[in-house]
């Protein structure tokens, strides 16, 4: 046989002594070959992909999700309620916070709410005067107006008629300037405007738009001559000096001189975005409850934020400059007495359990109520099903004098310790007590 090795480096002209095999040298070649390896931006690529997932995944696996959420709204309220407060002290001026229902006993969005500086007219001449009707003459049943007038376009003409038109030349606010209830001050003493004359045609309406604007315009019509009815919030008639009086249509009127004043408006939503929820979380109106303050009608005492009805609520909290809370507004009515607020932060689906806006509320609903002897397994499917009573929930806390704002874990109540009372007073002692709970929970540094 021939040697084919050898064959081949003799034809290439080699002598067996002074060639070295070709396959040595091909040996070598080959363990110089570098293997691929990943570059720095694939890396990178890798290690993100799997960061995603891992952040996508590992909510979704959480058994306490739920918990989680109500959690962080929680302490993203409380930081949304500070900034108000802040707002209120950088600018002298209160701000504060408004939510209304989304659907019956739920809010989901929260605004930031300010007051608008005082306005005093356009003009240095620019004056108000308060006209007083007695109705009839002599009868000693008053009614009162404020009227904007340029104090400096005195005809010397004397008033013949309600409302006067010949002695002051008029001094109009802008259209969707002023609004129902904002106040008036004259000379230390303050009028509310309530004047349900919205469109300027001289017609008290009876429905109050939702803003409550008086929506005027002034090419078309002047308000009965920039004439608003209005009443005295600090009654001191001796401030203000009546200088003319006349008789028209069977009622005497009485004004007085013009003076400067001050359009004191009520909160607007502020330019700051709103606070929205997080899905699946929400402020039970149900709740939630305005300590100190008792207005009739309101669910299930007559401290809750959730009044039954066919409307949907709206609540405004207002903050000082100080920080404490200067007003706090139901459905447009100022609450009084109030110490505290406390809102219930939950589940919306946990909210609105009376079934809906209208009709009367179904507090004789088995969802409401259990039983003295009830299993542990009944009461934790009630927990489930009512927000002040689950243990995931939050309260969140503003103390009316300080405004210091405080989040609580809700405290377990044992709902089976009102079992043997009537439905609807076992509902009223379930929030009690839980609130007093949370309550003592805040005071003992809990939360």
């Amino acid at each position: 046989m021939f040697n084919v090795k050898w064959l081949m480096f003799e034809s290439r002209g080699c002598p067996r002594s002074q060639c070295a095999p070709r396959t040595s040298t091909i040996k070598h070649q080959t363990s110089n070959i570098k293997r691929p390896a990943l570059t720095l931006i694939e890396l990178l690529v890798v290690i993100i992909i799997l960061t995603t997932l891992v952040a996508g995944v590992i909510p979704v696996l959480s058994p306490n999700n739920d918990a989680r959420k109500i959690r962080e709204a929680s302490r993203g309220l409380q930081s949304y309620i500070m900034l108000a407060q802040s707002k209120a002290a950088q600018t002298g001026r209160p701000h504060g916070i408004a939510f209304r229902e989304s659907a019956p006993g739920v809010a989901l969005d929260v605004f930031q709410l300010e007051v608008p500086p005082p306005f005093a007219g356009f003009s240095s001449a620019s004056a108000a005067r308060i006209i007083r009707e007695e109705f009839p003459a002599g009868s000693g049943t008053f009614r009162y107006y404020v009227q904007f007038i340029l104090a400096d376009t005195a005809t010397g003409i004397p008033p013949v008629a309600f409302p006067p038109i010949l002695d002051y030349q008029r001094d109009p606010v802008p259209p969707r300037f002023v609004r129902y209830k904002d106040e008036v001050t004259i000379a230390g003493t303050r009028y509310r405007l309530i004047d349900k004359d919205f469109d300027g045609n001289g017609t008290q309406e009876t429905i109050i738009p939702d803003d409550g604007f008086y929506n005027i315009d002034i090419t078309i019509n002047n308000h009965r001559e920039w004439t608003f009815l209005c009443e005295p919030v600090n009654n001191s008639d001796q401030t203000l000096a009546y200088v003319y009086s006349y008789l028209s249509g069977g009622n005497t009127y009485s004004l007085t001189a013009p003076k400067q004043h001050q359009i004191i408006r009520q909160p607007v939503n502020s330019p700051e975005s709103p606070y929205q929820l997080p899905a699946g979380v929400a402020i039970d109106m149900q709740g939630s409850v305005t300590e100190g303050s008792s207005v009739p009608g309101r669910f299930p005492t007559n401290s809750s934020l959730f009044v039954p009805g066919g409307t949907l609520d709206t609540v405004g909290i207002m903050f000082s400059p100080t920080g404490s809370v200067s007003s706090v507004y139901l459905n447009g009515t100022l609450l009084t007495s109030v110490s505290r607020l406390v809102l219930l932060m939950g589940r919306v689906e946990n909210g609105g359990l009376i079934g809906g806006p209208t009709g009367p509320p179904a507090y004789n609903n088995a969802e409401w109520t259990i039983a003295s002897g009830a299993s542990n397994d009944v009461l934790s499917e009630l927990q489930e099903k009512i927000n002040w009573l689950n243990l995931d929930t939050r309260w969140l806390s503003i103390a009316a004098s300080s405004g210091r704002v405080v989040v609580t874990e809700n405290a377990f109540v044992d709902a089976r310790a009102f079992g043997g009372d009537p439905a609807l007073l076992q509902v009223e002692r379930q929030l009690e007590a839980a609130h007093q709970f949370a309550h003592e929970m805040k005071t003992g540094g809990g939360g």
